[in-house]
């Protein structure tokens, strides 16, 4: 299954090495980011264990990565899922964005995709995408080798907040890791049923996901 993962922040999608710069190109392992590997285990928890999930670099808005804003904005967001081939088609575009306090935003935003040919899914992390990395914090204190503290209703915690708090964890860090590696790490070996339970939209993404590749 080929899929196509865009969020709004860099750290969503990048791995240990940059995007190649052609869209459709397969991603390898140390190009994925924290979302493809949350998505890819999302996916396994739904089909089953499968190495047939191939992950490809997402199509450029005016020759550059997508940023925030352009998956914000309806003809924007239209432009990156329409693939004008259907052989270049994936069979599965992910779309990830922060609400950043907007309670409207996951209806707007499925709203905005409606009637496109790809299959696609829309996930909306309350507050941030960072929740869902700190949701559960004994799996992030061991990747960090060192005790953290969070509330467990992380998604109370404001979209700059959540964010810093987890740039502080990671740079107080009792080993050398940059940041880019201890996100990726926490996404692959967090807890997803304490996801599920601590970030109620991780849970409605998940439920999402799962009813499409049904």
């Amino acid at each position: 299954m080929r899929v196509v993962v865009y969020a709004e922040g860099g750290g969503e999608v990048s791995g240990h090495t940059i995007l190649p710069t052609r869209p459709g190109d397969p991603l390898t392992e140390d190009e994925l980011g924290p979302a493809h590997h949350l998505v890819r285990r999302c996916m396994e928890a739904s089909v089953g264990p499968t190495d047939g999930i191939e992950f490809e670099a997402p199509l450029r808005f005016r020759g550059r990565l997508p940023k925030g804003s352009d998956l914000l904005e309806k003809t924007r967001l239209r432009q990156l899922l329409t693939w004008p081939l259907a052989s270049r088609r994936p069979d599965l575009a992910v779309v990830l964005v922060d609400s950043d306090g907007d309670h409207q935003r996951r209806g707007v935003i499925s709203a905005h995709v409606e009637g496109l040919f790809v299959n696609k899914v829309v996930g909306v992390a309350h507050q941030a995408f960072e929740a869902w990395l700190v949701a559960d914090h004994a799996t992030v204190g061991l990747v960090l080798w060192r005790a953290v503290d969070a509330p467990s209703a992380v998604e109370t915690i404001p979209a700059g907040e959540v964010k810093k708090l987890l740039r502080a964890w990671i740079h107080e860090t009792a080993v050398e890791m940059d940041e880019k590696t201890a996100r990726v790490e926490i996404a692959c070996r967090c807890d997803l049923s304490v996801l599920s339970s601590r970030c109620h939209s991780f849970e409605l993404f998940c439920k999402e996901l799962s009813r499409t590749l049904q």
